[in-house]
Parts: structure tokens; C-alpha cells; sequence
């Protein structure tokens, strides 16, 4: 059965509370006071850097400014825990962030990127649904079925959770649905999951991540798995999903972007606590391994390894799923390196689930969004 993380409630310190407390003007000063030393310190450690690179003769080039950084932050002794006491005191006095990132309510951290207007993102729409459509019919030809999930941004699926509990100006309520819409007439099976997400109570995404959580992540499994078990591609396998430890904090990427993985309660949002699990096969001996004839194989982003989300879709489905996912794949990476690999050529699979970010949808395509064409034979 799997668990729902459970949300440990935002520290009464907040940063609103301790502007509030100090005095407008000793408030000021004091932050400057602290950003100032902290600066200060920094120069000095800078000094120290470019003093130990040179005594110790280091052949660093100052036409290769990355070798040089390379080698200063080597002689940098305490560089993480310095920028680490800025951003928790810049978040602590001044509630301030990092450009990527923004400040919900309760604690909640949302990617800056899911908040940005989205005027022209009806063009990108459309080109990116008539390449998937194309991309279908190759494969296709090729006896695999193609299905397509866009996971929907953790803004639009906790938008109650938003500055103003609200989506910004600009954000296109619709554009889920019109991208499902252009991929139908395109030709293109997907399936919804911002409709069921966004119908389960509680929290579905992980307040300091981008991603869905165990409960998300579980939702959007079933749902993939109740449409292709339609397709006739229920399995017979049996799954057991167990904990595989205790409750424990669970740092998110907002909170990395942030610089404030390592610092200290109270002067960063709470981090999400969950227990872990794990799915396995029930006296299964299933290696999943690509070209081994997998009946359905999963590619996309993160979200495909986070929440447990390929064991939740194996034990909804009752079998094993091959899953390259990979972390950082942008639009289409995991699915170039999964179409390119002689193990595709060889054995295709009956069916290949896609799973796409929503934020991966309005920006124009660009050439490393390019989908591989299949009919045109791969250089050697």
C-alpha cells in the first residue's frame, strides 16, 4: 500500500514574522550589516584562493576562466558553508530567494519558470503535437503504440498553495486540456493526469520540490496503467510495495536551488518528511533490462524517479516496465538515447509510454528538441 508523505507543518519563524518583530530601520542595518561581513569574509577567502593557487604554482591559464575557478574554489576552505549562512540569512531577515525559485503560502516553493507568462505558447503547442504526430506514425510502422503523458506543473496542480492562492496572470488555465486536444487530432493516444490529480485531496506534490510525491506520483501510475490495461495489456504479475525505512526529512530541488539544503531549522522552509517505499516483484525474477522483448517501456524526466512512481505503475499494471527516464532529459532526451539504442532497433517494445512536463511545452522548440526520425537511417 502506498503511503502519503506527510507534510510537517511550516516553523512559526517565518521570515514576515521576524521582519515584523525588528524595527524598519535596525532591521535594514542589521541585514546589511550581516551581508556586508559576510562579503567581506568572502574577498578575504578569495584573496587567500588566488594567493594559494600562485605559491603553490598552479599552471592555471587566465584564457580558461573555468580551470581558474576550478582551481580557486580548491583553495576556498569553507565556500558551501559561506554561501549556505548567506542565503539562510537573506531568507531568514529579508524573506528573499533565488531567482528560480518563489515563495508560496505554508511554506510551498515553486519553480519561477511554471510562473512565467505564456502568451505565444499556443505556437509551441501546436509545432511540438504535429512532431509527436509524425513521431507516432514512425512508430507505429513499427508495430509499437505510442502514449503520451504530459505530469502537469506542480503550479497548476497546487495552485491553492500559491502567493494569492491563486495561478499568476498569463498562465493559460486551458492549456493542458489544449494539448491533450492537438494531440488527439494529431493522431496521438495520451491520457489526462492533471483531471484525476487535481481531484485528489491533499498534497500531491512535494511542498519544497518540482515533483509529484508518493501520493501524485501513485495517482498518475494508476491512471497510466487503467488505460493500458484497456489496451489489453494487463499483466499477471504480483507486486508488494513495503517501507523501506523510517520517516525522514526529504530535502527538495527548490530548496537546493535555494542554497538551503543544508541549513538549519528556522531559517529555511520546513522540508517535506515522508517514509520511504519500494516496489518489488513477488518471487519474480524479471531483470527489466532494455532488449530483453519488454512489453511496455517508459521514457521521460524525473518524474519518472521520484514518488516511486515505476513501481506504483507496475503494480497497477502487473508487470514489469522498463523504465529510461532519465534525471535532467529536457523535452525529449531520455526518448533520443531510448530510440537511437540498438536495443530499440532490435527489439521494439509493444508499447512506449512518454511522460512530459507540462513546463517543457510552451518554450519554441528548439534544435535540441528535435524528435529522432525514424525513416531516416542512424549515421555510423
Amino acid at each position: 500500500m502506498l503511503t502519503t508523505p506527510t507534510a510537517r507543518p511550516s516553523s512559526p519563524t517565518t521570515p514576515a514574522r521576524v521582519a515584523a518583530r525588528l524595527a524598519p530601520s535596525g532591521g535594514a542595518r542589521f541585514a546589511a550589516a550581516v551581508l556586508i561581513t559576510a562579503s567581506v569574509f568572502g574577498a578575504a577567502q578569495l584573496g587567500w584562493a588566488g594567493y594559494s593557487v600562485a605559491r603553490t604554482g598552479s599552471a592555471v591559464s587566465l584564457r580558461d576562466p573555468r580551470a581558474l575557478e576550478t582551481a580557486l574554489e580548491g583553495q576556498l576552505p569553507a565556500r558551501r558553508t559561506m554561501i549556505g549562512a548567506v542565503n539562510a540569512l537573506r531568507y531568514r531577515l529579508l524573506a528573499g530567494t533565488s531567482d528560480q525559485v518563489r515563495i508560496g503560502q505554508d511554506g510551498w516553493i515553486f519553480l519561477t519558470d511554471e510562473l512565467r507568462p505564456r502568451q505565444a505558447a499556443a505556437v509551441s503547442l501546436r509545432a511540438r503535437a504535429a512532431a509527436i504526430g509524425r513521431l507516432q506514425r514512425q512508430l507505429a510502422a513499427r508495430g509499437t503504440r505510442l502514449l503520451v503523458a504530459v505530469s502537469p506543473d506542480k503550479a497548476r496542480t497546487e495552485s491553492a498553495h500559491l502567493p494569492g492562492g491563486r495561478l499568476p496572470a498569463g498562465f493559460p488555465e486551458a492549456g493542458y486540456a489544449q494539448f491533450q486536444s492537438l494531440l488527439k487530432a494529431a493522431g496521438v493516444d495520451t491520457v489526462d493526469l492533471a483531471s484525476p490529480l487535481s481531484r485528489t485531496p491533499g498534497a500531491r506534490y512535494y511542498r519544497t520540490d518540482t515533483h509529484w510525491n508518493l501520493l501524485g506520483a501513485g495517482v498518475a501510475a494508476r491512471t497510466i496503467a487503467q488505460t493500458l490495461r484497456s489496451w489489453g495489456l494487463a499483466g499477471d504479475q504480483r507486486f508488494v510495495t513495503r517501507p523501506t525505512g523510517p520517516e525522514g526529512e526529504r530535502s527538495g530541488d527548490l530548496l537546493r536551488l535555494m542554497g538551503l539544503d543544508r541549513a538549519p531549522d528556522g531559517w529555511r522552509p520546513a522540508p517535506d518528511r515522508e517514509r520511504p517505499v519500494e516496489t518489488d516483484e513477488l518471487g519474480g525474477s524479471s531483470t527489466g533490462l532494455l532488449g530483453a522483448g519488454a512489453q511496455v517501456v517508459l521514457v521521460g524526466s524525473s518524474y519518472c524517479l521520484r514518488g516511486n512512481f515505476q513501481g506504483a505503475l507496475e503494480q497497477a499494471l502487473g508487470q514489469t516496465v522498463v523504465n529510461a527516464a532519465r534525471e535532467g532529459a529536457d523535452f525529449a532526451g531520455s526518448l533520443r538515447e531510448y530510440l537511437t539504442d540498438p536495443a530499440f532497433r532490435d527489439a521494439p517494445p509493444r508499447v512506449l509510454v512518454w511522460e512530459i512536463p507540462e513546463r517543457f511545452l510552451a518554450p519554441a522548440p528548439g534544435l535540441q528538441d528535435r524528435l529522432p526520425d525514424l525513416d531516416t537511417p542512424a549515421r555510423r
